[in-house]
């Protein structure tokens, strides 16, 4: 990678820097798509949803459990089942979907780091980026906010290129086209960050005059003719669902208040990228501060520090946070870290510069330790040896970087810091996530009830309802409620199978019953509730199975 961190001027970026790009990245996201269950509960939505709509044909009315779900717009649905109809119906395969959108996301930012600054910028901000925690975690998973992102930065180049080269019809139709695709992606969040993009673009530059160009508002209505039909569509179609769960819920609802119950002090998302921006968080504030040092000096850089600060103040602002909502604030804070290692490789290294480099150093070695004494602590668990080997890798990698530190070898430094950061995910992805395997319930749960089900088997579910579970399932389930599981007729024609959470067979009145052929006990852990759950999976629930129970019948897996 040294050829690549040799100081250039260029602006453009050339195949080869693509190309490296794409094969971080890529190395970087896809461990961790294979071999690893959906993560609930919105994972777990979003793969269920899609396999509905891939199932009924309904390509407009996205349904969960055969009723009209307006949880998120459309878009994503549709790219998964495009994935499925050339991959088949695997778990990767939607998954595919955020990895692809995060990798072109990671190379329009690395178009937006050149135009500003230069090459060398760009790379060492893009690769800060993809290494980074919450990036990674992002682009893993079957979200919205990969290809929320992607929208985003496609949305800002364009209106970047207006403002520097002009309102063509063709940038301005892309532009509007970008906008409405991401309200189709994630609603009208697109508007927050391509819209402080657009501020921030012009107070630093107010002779653009992007408002005032003809080209530019002609096109805008390819806005409203990407996005609003589908809008239209369910408002007429789904009843009050649209006005409840969407424009309610999932939008009104979140501007004033925490719906669903994840909220937070301002400086939640301070305290979260002290995580999100590992192993590169102790550099970061750093790079703001050198930024606001020098903003009177170059307008880019005043530009820089506006499109960072004006969403993240706002989503500081907001009652209801989630971790992944900042996602579109690490570009430019990405950028501006990218500029602190371009200037920085060629200057002598200061004092103060040091002892941030040894607390950096110090900070990542601790967090490697303590992985490593977590795979002590709990030796007998099938994780253990994956995380101390990633605790290990840290360690050794980053005392690599402290000996290029003291041999003020700084490209080394960068590059190390970068392969070890590498490496760590790649073990992540590729056996410490397997190895947490056995330890979830949904699939081990659908599993075992497809082994046991016939092709005429009506499945019930009751207490335990992780949206995961159902995507897993083969055949279609119902779910009940404790009264309705004790209201059961035993006279039933076809057979039956009851997926029950333990705690839900008490409410109904039925006593634990015997494990065997038709009646298993499942022990895990629900992370999203944070605790231990045992689900029975019960056969043909009928005279002889309720007939044979024992209150203290032994756990079976």
């Amino acid at each position: 990678m040294g050829r690549w961190l040799a100081p250039s001027e260029r602006r453009g970026l050339t195949a080869g820097d693509r190309l490296l790009l794409l094969a971080v990245t890529l190395t970087v996201l896809l461990p961790g798509t294979f071999g690893v269950s959906l993560f609930d509960r919105d994972e777990g939505w979003y793969a269920q949803v899609s396999r509905e709509m891939v199932q009924s044909g309904d390509w407009l009315m996205p349904r969960y459990l055969g009723e009209p779900w307006l949880g998120k717009p459309p878009l994503l649905y549709w790219c998964v089942a495009a994935s499925w109809a050339v991959w088949g119906m695997q778990v990767w395969a939607a998954r595919l979907v955020s990895v692809l959108a995060l990798a072109g996301a990671v190379q329009l930012m690395a178009t937006l780091a050149a135009g500003f600054l230069n090459r060398r910028a760009a790379l060492l901000a893009s690769i800060s980026f993809v290494t980074a925690a919450l990036p990674v975690f992002i682009g893993k998973l079957l979200l919205t906010d990969a290809l929320l992102l992607w929208w985003c930065l496609a949305a800002m180049v364009s209106l970047w290129r207006i403002s520097t080269q002009g309102a063509t019809i063709g940038r301005s139709a892309l532009f509007w086209m970008c906008l409405g695709l991401g309200i189709l992606s994630k609603g009208p969040a697109i508007l927050v960050f391509v819209g402080a993009f657009g501020l921030a673009l012009l107070i630093q530059n107010p002779k653009s005059k992007i408002q005032n160009r003809a080209a530019f508002w002609f096109t805008s209505p390819l806005c409203l003719m990407v996005a609003a039909p589908w809008y239209v569509y369910v408002a007429q179609h789904a009843g009050g669902t649209f006005a409840q769960q969407f424009l309610w819920f999932e939008v009104a609802s979140r501007v004033v208040g925490a719906p669903h119950g994840h909220t937070g002090p301002p400086g939640y998302y301070v305290a979260i990228s002290l995580a999100g921006w590992l192993p590169w968080t102790v550099l970061v504030p750093g790079a703001v501060i050198e930024t606001w040092r020098s903003r009177k000096t170059d307008a880019k850089l005043r530009f820089l520090l506006l499109w960072l600060g004006l969403p993240w103040l706002l989503l500081e602002l907001l009652p209801s946070k989630l971790p992944h909502y900042i996602l579109p604030c690490y570009v430019p804070l990405a950028i501006l870290l990218g500029r602190m290692w371009d200037v920085g490789l060629e200057r002598p290294v200061t004092s103060p510069q040091r002892v941030a480099l040894g607390l950096w150093v110090a900070v990542m070695e601790l967090v490697g330790m303590a992985f490593v004494a977590a795979a002590i602590l709990w030796c007998a668990a099938t994780w253990s040896l994956a995380l101390g080997a990633a605790g290990a890798v840290l360690m050794i990698g980053f005392a690599f970087v402290w000996r290029a530190i003291r041999e003020h070898q700084l490209r080394g430094m960068w590059t190390r810091a970068a392969g070890a950061a590498l490496v760590f995910h790649l073990l992540v992805g590729t056996w410490l996530l397997p190895s947490l395997e056995s330890h979830r319930l949904s699939r081990q749960i659908a599993e075992r009830a497809n082994a046991l089900c016939g092709p005429a088997t009506e499945v019930l579910v009751c207490g335990y309802t992780e949206p995961s579970l159902f995507f897993y399932l083969t055949r279609t389930a119902r779910v009940l409620s404790a009264a309705e599981v004790a209201a059961l007729s035993d006279d039933f024609a076809n057979p039956r199978l009851l997926i029950v959470s333990a705690g839900e067979l008490q409410n109904a009145g039925l006593p634990d019953v015997v494990p065997g052929e038709t009646a298993v006990r499942i022990d895990g852990f629900n992370y999203v509730k944070g605790r231990a759950e045992s689900v029975w999976v019960l056969y043909q629930l009928g005279p002889s199975t309720r007939s044979n129970v024992n209150t203290t019948a032994p756990a079976s897996t």
